[in-house]
């Protein structure tokens, strides 16, 4: 599937869970189908991935209920627990649900995982987030963030992820912002570190144009200095 063709998956397909993120896969590899992409390959090592499939009418009662109580798919490396149940896993997957807000998210991750401070991919493409959860800034770790496929309109919400050090990886087409001039250059301009961007690896030459971009068209916030009162 490439870029600018995105389609939904018909909701209802219940919960999946995905043994292993080395399945073959070296992108986005969503449960309900879409093909990974040829570009922007990442990879987990040693790690396993917990997806979760398509809810109608998805809340967080009723996926945090599903994921602990169903069993992953065995993949070519099994789902590793703790002493006390928990998915010893750096990757979640909840694309195609019908997500518009992350509440519970992080109380979610914290039941369902051993170590959710050490998450370092997120999969929450095709849902209809109208923002980007500051949640998401939680998790520091975070290398890989997926949210294309959404309802986010408003670029300043990329300035959100700004305190994530770690991320590389970005998908934001398939967004209203993506009809927003100049988006490649804003949001390139706004997370310097990324290499990969809806899921095209970011050249030094994109990011002298973002650089310019920003010189003329963002203005610098100006500094008000408060007068003493004498």
């Amino acid at each position: 599937m490439g870029r600018g063709v995105l389609s939904r998956h018909a909701p209802g397909q219940g919960v999946q869970r995905l043994g292993s993120y080395d399945d073959g896969y070296h992108g986005v590899a969503p449960s309900t189908g879409s093909v990974p992409p040829s570009t922007g390959r990442q990879r987990l090592k040693k790690t396993e991935l917990v997806s979760l499939g398509s809810i109608w009418g998805a809340n967080w009662a009723r996926i945090e209920a599903d994921l602990i109580s169903e069993e992953p798919r065995t993949g070519l490396r099994p789902v590793k627990h703790s002493k006390q149940g928990k998915s010893l896993t750096q990757a979640v997957r909840l694309n195609n649900n019908v997500l518009n807000d992350l509440a519970d998210f992080s109380q979610t991750m914290s039941q369902l995982l051993e170590h959710p401070q050490n998450l370092a991919w997120i999969d929450l493409s095709f849902n209809d987030l109208p923002n980007i959860d500051p949640v998401l800034t939680t998790f520091f770790n975070l290398s890989v963030l997926y949210l294309h496929g959404n309802c986010i309109h408003r670029l300043p919400e990329v300035d959100k992820l700004s305190n994530l050090t770690k991320l590389r990886s970005l998908t934001l087409h398939g967004n209203p912002i993506e009809e927003e001039k100049g988006y490649r250059q804003y949001v390139l301009s706004i997370l310097p570190r990324i290499t990969t961007f809806d899921f095209s690896g970011v050249t030094k030459q994109d990011r002298i144009t973002a650089t310019i971009w920003r010189r003329m068209n963002i203005k610098p916030k100006k500094v008000r200095f408060k007068r003493d009162n004498f």
